[in-house]
């Protein structure tokens, strides 16, 4: 049987972000895969949710932040990174939309003192259609644009706003807070992003992705995730 291929357009997928009340999400590790339904809001083609820090699914995601996603009829792949609580003074707009969009789980579980929230940067879509009778794989790829050398996805970022930063990629290496050895070395080289280097991941990047600063990975290696995620779709 022969099997065409189309297009998803990014518009299409936020329709369905914006439509879908709930999706079905499935982790993994240790060879073990678990998957549930969870309910959601988006921020354009990235998913949020909420859920607590100690369930199975968030032990999984710290170990293996590379998730997959079922939202209607489209099969999705994405990075997870944790943001931190629901009523946290940076996830006001996730706390605004997920109320407006499930008053009783906000209700029922926002407050409580182990909920995270947990953001998904989509990578890649596919869908089986029919057009005019005939099978076709719809698809979509790079989904999230590279941000960054490290695989940090700045749209995400709180500091983005609160301090203009536009990013390494924009200030040549040097972000807000001064120059960036990861940048530097990947600039150096002639890279685009991390992911592009066969030393992945190096120790500069992974103390920056796993360590324990208050600004590394949530979960740890995520940013990692990223960079390979982006060497794949090229």
């Amino acid at each position: 049987m022969e099997i065409g291929t189309c297009e998803i357009s990014k518009e299409e997928l936020i329709r369905v972000l914006e439509t879908e009340r709930t999706f079905t999400l499935a982790t993994s590790a240790d060879n073990h895969v678990t998957i549930r339904p969870m309910s959601h809001i988006n921020d354009g083609l990235a998913l949020l949710f909420q859920t607590g820090a100690d369930s199975l699914k968030m032990r999984q995601i710290y170990a293996n932040p590379s998730v997959a996603l079922c939202v209607g009829a489209y099969q999705l792949e994405g990075t997870a990174m944790v943001l931190g609580h629901p009523l946290a003074k940076e996830n006001a707009f996730f706390a605004k939309a997920y109320q407006d969009k499930h008053p009783l789980s906000f209700k029922s579980y926002s407050a409580g003192p182990e909920e995270v929230v947990v953001r998904v940067a989509i990578h890649r879509a596919r869908q089986w259609r029919y057009i005019d009778g005939k099978p076709f794989i719809a698809k979509a790829d790079g989904l999230t644009p590279v941000q960054s050398r490290c695989g940090l996805l700045c749209d995400g970022c709180a500091y983005k706003e609160s301090h203009g930063c536009a990013g390494c990629v924009a200030l040549n290496g040097n972000p807000f807070w001064g120059e960036c050895p990861v940048a530097a070395c990947c600039q150096a080289k002639g890279y685009e992003h991390c992911g592009q280097c066969g030393d992945i991941p190096c120790d500069t990047l992974r103390d920056f992705s796993c360590g324990d600063s208050e600004h590394s990975d949530k979960p740890a290696g995520a940013r990692i995730a990223v960079c390979r995620a982006w060497a794949r779709e090229a």
